[in-house]
Formats: structure tokens, sequence, C-alpha cells
């Protein structure tokens, strides 16, 4: 070919490697750029406040300063609020990058590198997207399982049919003294002891899925309990049926000693002379007008225990949402979890609140004690020895009598105690710590605070430093002992004037508790059980608890 060198000739031969060098070296010039512009690169903030937020999440929930439901809700709802938040991080780095630049042009300074979000942050916040459209799902879910004990708990029974009611019972000879189990897995149970025949009368509302009535009858005939016994023990059990759950209103003679067992479903127990031990996996507990010891065990944050008018101990654990206790006449313990408010009136046993947050102990409670969730706890009249170790809470104890011992942090104590006066040791750190006692006491102080000041109505004088200041003395010819330290707030010792507490607990009115009424049930199917009228139950009155010794 004319006017081009020869294939192999020396000229083509350096054309062909100068356009590789070429090739070459441009390669070599866009890898130096990249390098360049990695090197200059600055991480976006994002990724790691995103991980310091889960990972403090994660150990307030390990430490059980909160619990997976009530975060898994909060997340399900609030999620994209992450997503606001990184948003608003990478819109303040870029201006904060943009001043940057254009002061440092002004300047003749080199410009720096943007920063930007890697691919794991992006991934990151992929993921919290995916768990928070699950988070949403799972939180709508439980709270419509909560509102919905009847429909599905949590399965589909609904993608299985229409629902179809149907009422049954049946009657079973039982002894007066006997023990009854029910094991009820789906559905609520109503037991009293209203029966005076010697016989066990159970009504049964079935409600099963189905597309066909011919197997809606078929599962309601699976559905029927049965009933087994040995030797004065009784078993009430009703089957597990896909798609199926039956109500139980139980009734027996009073003395039937009691063990309910509800996986998913809520348990009502009135009006029995014997003691009462209740299972609920997921279902309110509800017991009142007992004359026997009253055991229960709770595993669910939604759902909630109330005792009332019970002659006997009475004693909760696991997880649970509120707590509503009332005229117990024996101890009361509580112990576990709680999600909600705990509200107890008039103990005139022992009583011990104990979570991993608080433990609250005292002889006798003729008033009441109100302990939510948030900072708040308020009791008042109470018997000691009073004894409270808690964090985090504002205190306030009303009509004290005997001795206490309170321990808190970040938070007020307000303590006011009756004649006569036992000993007084509060421990605080980060809050005020104000002590009422009774006028014409006699007692022995010794108080002192950092960074704050300290204040009385008896005429003691101050010492220490301005930033340490105590306070020390005898009032009247001495007697117990009054110890406060506390950090960053005040202490004040004043005057009160409130009455004593009785020697004995206050019996409450007389109250004839009538049989547990079951919850209403749409209109059914079938045959339906009348129940025999209850006979009125006169009311016992507990005999007058002795008043511990004040140590």
């Amino acid at each position: 070919m004319a006017g081009y060198p020869p294939p192999y000739s020396p000229l083509g031969y350096d054309a062909k490697a100068q356009r590789r060098m070429y090739k070459d070296q441009v390669r070599f010039q866009r890898e130096q750029m990249k390098l360049q512009r990695r090197a200059m690169r600055r991480s976006s903030l994002v990724g790691p406040v995103l991980l310091v937020t889960l990972g403090v999440i994660f150990l307030l929930v390990e430490m059980g300063r909160l619990h997976w439901w009530p975060v898994l809700e909060w997340f399900g709802r609030w999620w994209p609020l992450l997503l606001i938040a990184a948003g608003v991080v990478l819109l303040v780095e870029w201006t904060l990058d943009q001043r940057t630049q254009r002061q440092r042009a002004a300047d003749g300074l080199p410009p720096i590198g943007s920063r930007s979000v890697g691919g794991g942050v992006i991934w990151l916040l992929v993921i919290v997207a995916i768990l928070g459209g699950l988070a949403h799902t799972s939180a709508g879910a439980r709270n419509w399982d909560d509102r919905n004990f009847h429909f599905g708990i949590g399965d589909f029974d609904r993608a299985l049919g229409n629902a179809h009611d149907s009422d049954d019972s049946l009657t079973h000879a039982i002894s007066a003294d006997g023990v009854l189990t029910i094991d009820n897995p789906r559905g609520d149970v109503t037991v009293s002891g209203t029966s005076d025949d010697g016989q066990m009368h159970v009504a049964v509302h079935k409600r099963v899925f189905s597309f066909q009535d011919d197997e809606a009858q078929s599962k309601a005939r699976d559905l029927q309990p049965t009933v087994t016994e040995s030797g004065g023990w009784y078993s009430l059990r009703v089957p597990s049926i896909k798609g199926g759950m039956a109500d139980l209103t139980v009734d027996v003679p009073r003395g039937v000693t009691l063990n309910v067992t509800a996986d998913r479903g809520d348990v009502r127990v009135g009006t029995l002379h014997a003691p009462v031990t209740v299972n609920a996996n997921r279902g309110n507990v509800d017991v009142s007008g007992v004359t026997g010891a009253v055991v229960a065990h709770l595993h669910s944050d939604g759902a909630n225990f109330s005792a009332h008018s019970i002659t006997g101990a009475v004693t909760s654990d696991g997880r649970t949402g509120d707590v509503n206790v009332s005229d117990v006449h024996g101890d009361l313990s509580l112990s576990g979890a709680y999600a909600g408010t705990t509200h107890l009136e008039r103990v005139d046993g022992a009583v011990r609140f104990h979570t991993h947050r608080t433990d609250f102990q005292m002889a006798r409670l003729d008033g009441e004690v109100e302990l939510d969730t948030g900072s708040d706890l308020r009791a008042d009249q109470m018997m000691g020895p009073v004894i409270l170790k808690t964090d985090d809470r504002n205190i306030t104890l009303e009509r004290l009598q005997g001795n206490v011992q309170v321990v808190n942090t970040n938070g007020s104590v307000t303590l006011t105690s009756a004649a006569p006066l036992g000993t007084i040791d509060v421990t605080n750190r980060r809050g005020s710590v104000d002590v009422g006692v009774p006028a014409a006491a006699s007692f022995t102080v010794e108080a002192a605070t950092r960074h704050g000041d300290v204040e009385n109505d008896f005429a003691l004088p101050k010492t220490g430093s301005d930033d340490h200041p105590e306070m020390s003395g005898i009032v009247g010819h001495g007697g117990p002992m009054v110890r406060i330290q506390t950090t960053d707030g005040d202490v004040t010792v004043r005057k009160s004037l409130v009455a004593p507490l009785p020697p004995v607990a206050p019996v409450p009115p007389k109250i004839t508790i009538a049989p547990v009424a079951p919850p209403a049930v749409p209109a059914v199917r079938g045959p339906a059980m009348k129940l025999p009228k209850a006979p009125k139950v006169p009311a016992t009155k507990a005999p007058d608890a002795p008043v511990p010794p004040t140590p």
C-alpha cells in the first residue's frame, strides 16, 4: 500500500509501540487521579452515628432498661426518622464542605475532598428500612392480637374461612375439696365457685373458621372439652384445633383448688375458697373474692394483672403490663418485668415489689402505691421497716411509720414520717432530699450534700464548706438516727404533723362478690346452656393482723 510503511518495518513497529505507551500512560494517569481523589475523600458521620445509636439501644435492652416489644413498636412507627436524620447530616456536611472550599480557594489553598457515604453505610440504611417495614408489620399484628384474642392471635384464621359460632355444655361430678386443672390453648377461661350441687358445670362457646359448613361442624366437634378424673384430681382440657378456639365458663364448688393454663386468652377467677394458680402466656389475669393463696405467672408485656379482695398471699412473676392489686389480707410479692403502671392499695401483710430497676419492701400498706414506667414513685401510709432501692425516679413517701432506708440516683426524695419515729437512712445522688419528722420527736441528725445547701426547722447549725455543707446534732434528748447523704441537691429536715398509723390494718367494708360474669358473645348457633343462679355468698372478715415490731 502506497504511503504506508510495511507491516513489519521498524517505523510501523514504533507507531504501535507509541500507541500502546500512550494508552498505558492515560491509564496510569487515570489510576493516579482515582487514588488522589480517594486519599482526599473524607467519610461522612452518618455511619458512625447510626452504629452508635443502634449499639446504645441494644445495650439498654440487654441491661434490662428497655424491653424488646416497646422498642419494636417504636421502631416500627418511627424508623423513617433515621433516614431523615441521615439526610439532614449529609446536607449539613455538604453545606460545610462548600463553605470550606470557597474559603480555601480565596486563601489560595488547594481544595480538600468532599465527604462521601460508603457502600457499607448505604447497605446499612437499606437494612434499616427493611427491618423498619418488618417491625411495623409485627407491631401492628401484635396490637391486633392484644385487642382481638378471639380472632386468631397472630395466625391467619380468617384466611381459613368464615367464622362459625356454636355453644355447647357439659356437666361432671366433682368433690367439694378436689383439685381442678384447666388447660385451654386458645380462648378465655372464666371460673366461679358458686356451684352447690356437687357438679362442675361447663359452658363452651366455640368459634371455628371454615369456608364449608361440614368442615366447620367437624372442627366444632373436635373442639369439645374433655374431663378426666384420678383420685380427686380433675383435668378439663380443650384440644388445640387449627382455625378454632373456645371460651370456657366453669362453675365449681367454692372449695375446689384451681390450676389454669391459658396460652392465648384472658383468665377470670372469682368466689373461690381455695388456692388459685394461673399460668397465662398471652392474656389478662383477673382474680377477685378468693380465700386462699393466689399465684400468677404472666408472660406478656401487653397483658394486665389484677387481684382484689384476696384472703391469702398473692404472688405474681414474669412479664406483664399494668398491675392493680387491692384489699389483700396476706403477703404480696410482685417480681419480674413490668411494662405498665403498678397500683397497690391496702395490703395488711408484707409487700415486696422487685424488678431489675426497683426493690421496694414494707411490712404493711394501709394506703396506696403508684409506680409508673416513667420517673415517679408515690406511696403513702406504710408501716416499716421500709426498704426502697431504685434509680432515675422522683420518690414521694408520705405518712411513713417505722424504720426506712432509701437508695436512689438521679431524682428527688421526699419523705414524711409519722410518730413514733424510726431510723431514717437516705442515700441519694444527683437530687434533693426533703425529710419530714414529727415536730415533737427526739432524734440525732447527720446530713451532708455536695453542690447544694442544708436547711432545717430545728435550729441545727450548718457546718462544712460552701461546696460541701453539713448538718449534725441532737434534737431533744436524742434517739433514732436521721442520716442523709446526697449530691447536686439540697437537704431539708422539716417538722411534720401527720397522724400515726393505727396499730392494726383497717378492715375494708364488707363486700359481697358476685360470680364473675362471662364476656358478651355474638349470636350463636346450637343449644345454649343456662347456669344455675348463684347463691349469695356472705363476705368474710379477715382477722386482725399483728403489728410487726419496729427494729
